[in-house]
């Protein structure tokens, strides 16, 4: 599971730096910079990502980097 939860963070990570590129943003995002943790309901799944640290990067809430 923890290799799996690597491989999303890396996959993430590479998504949010297009989009920043392509918005013009000069922002280095890594792997490292994407935390995960356990949502507080059982049916919301088995973790989740948390975009709050990037919504000052994006100027965005975090339900619109996620979308």
């Amino acid at each position: 599971m923890n290799n799996l939860k690597e491989r999303w963070k890396a996959e993430i990570a590479d998504i949010l730096a297009e989009q920043a590129k392509e918005a013009g943003i000069t922002a280095s995002i890594s792997a490292a910079d994407i935390f995960t943790e356990v949502p507080p309901k059982e049916e919301l799944g088995d973790f989740a990502i948390p975009l709050f640290s990037f919504s000052k990067v994006f100027r965005k809430n975090p339900a619109q980097i996620a979308s």
